[in-house]
């Protein structure tokens, strides 16, 4: 009879503990009803029907409050159309859930935070991003540099400055974002980058406006130089005359971002020529920004041996 009892006591103890580590589900457990429901929101993804996908893992989280990959899609949608409350009280889910599920989860969580100028939030995701084991050296990188910009960003605060930008405008300024703006010697004509398209196919693009009569003409876009791959971050030289312009993911690139050049030809720029070594590598290079005199050029590089970009000067 005591050694039934003690059989008993077993058996219920390891019940027990295989209850607890099944208090969610994830893509490994869920049912087909679940499984269906989460592959036809990726559904919809694939056809760039982020909208849509959003309501779809609106409804199945609803349903499925315990499904913890369904969170994580949730909060990864949000964040991508620019819901950031949204993705952050998402993602948040996730770690509530299971604070070891998923590295990825904090990796969006830091960005998230970020953007809602949230950056205790920020670095307290990054650091639990970066206690993972199973992160990519790119993404490591990353979340080092997006630690070190909130730590920053929080001293920063404790010192304002005096600071009173004026908005240019309809006519550089859309619904889209517009950042990275870069001007001649004689700060007439502007180069600027703007990202346009939704989610996955989102697009970055240089735009272009002079100064007529003290006022910023309608950007154009920069179609000579402007291509189906993103273009970034750029500098132009004080003549107006050379752009320096880093592309991502271009076929015959050295490394997953390289570093092109044009130059002005009467109206017409140049086809863009990648710069090559030694400014250009396996690794990772990015925002360049030439001297006032044209003679030197910075940059961005995630090199071997760095842990964060570090900025090189080439003559």
């Amino acid at each position: 009879m005591k050694n039934k009892l003690i059989l008993l006591i077993t058996i219920l103890v390891f019940i027990s503990g295989i209850l607890v580590a099944q208090d969610y589900t994830t893509l490994k457990t869920a049912s087909k009803k679940t499984l269906q429901a989460y592959n036809e929101a990726t559904k919809q993804i694939m056809l760039d029907n982020y909208s849509q996908a959003i309501l779809s893992m609106e409804a199945l989280t609803s349903k499925e409050p315990r499904f913890i990959d369904g969170w994580l899609l949730l909060g990864e949608l949000y964040k991508e159309a620019g819901n950031y409350d949204m993705a952050k009280q998402s993602l948040e889910k996730v770690a509530e859930i299971d604070a070891t599920y998923s590295s990825k989860g904090y990796f969006f969580l830091a960005q998230v935070s970020w953007q809602l100028d949230s950056f205790k939030n920020c670095i307290e995701a990054c650091e639990q991003y970066l206690s993972f084991t199973d992160i990519s050296k790119q993404r490591k990188t990353q979340a080092e540099q997006l630690r070190s910009n909130a730590m920053f960003a929080i001293e920063a605060i404790k010192q304002p400055v005096p600071f009173d930008p004026v908005n240019l405008g309809e006519a550089i300024n859309s619904d889209a974002p517009e950042y990275l703006p870069s001007l001649t010697g004689d700060e007439q004509v502007m180069v600027f980058t703007r990202r346009i398209g939704n989610g996955r196919n989102q697009q970055e693009d240089f735009y272009w406006s002079e100064k007529q009569d003290s006022n910023w003409t309608y950007a154009r876009p920069l179609s000579d130089i402007n291509s189906p791959y993103n273009e970034g971050a750029q500098t132009i030289t004080p003549d107006g005359r050379t752009i320096y312009f880093v592309v991502c993911d271009k076929p015959g690139g050295y490394g997953g971002c390289d570093i092109y050049t044009s130059t002005k030809r009467g109206q017409k720029w140049s086809e863009p020529l990648n710069v090559g070594a030694p400014v250009c590598s396996n690794a990772w290079e990015t925002q360049p920004s030439v001297s006032a005199d044209g003679s030197t050029l910075f940059f961005c590089s995630t090199r071997p041996g760095e842990k964060v970009a570090v900025i090189y000067g080439l003559r």
